[in-house]
């Protein structure tokens, strides 16, 4: 019982608000803090870009969906984000 729970909070988290909180953390460059703003926004581009991404993955390319393959794409939207963020980062304190 207290696996499923911790299961589903994750799976929660994972799915429904950290891929969203990385492309928002990309999009937003100044210093803005965690806010509901943020959370809402994050929850909003989550909600938008995991579907399309498994529904791209699933017709484009034919990849079967199980829960590994999900996994897997949406840990490669947020390691992407995250290279990016770097990538731009960087970019900015050179100049």
């Amino acid at each position: 019982m207290l696996l499923n729970i911790f299961n589903l909070s994750f799976a929660i988290v994972f799915v429904l608000f950290l891929p969203g909180f990385v492309i928002t953390s990309l999009l937003i460059t100044n210093n803005w803090r965690f806010s509901i703003e943020k959370a809402c926004l994050s929850f909003a581009l989550s909600i938008s870009a995991v579907p399309i991404l498994i529904y791209t993955a699933n017709k484009l390319i034919h990849i079967s969906l199980t829960w590994l393959t999900v996994s897997v794409m949406i840990t490669v939207i947020i390691i992407i984000s995250i290279v990016v963020k770097q990538f731009v980062l960087k970019k900015s304190l050179k100049k």
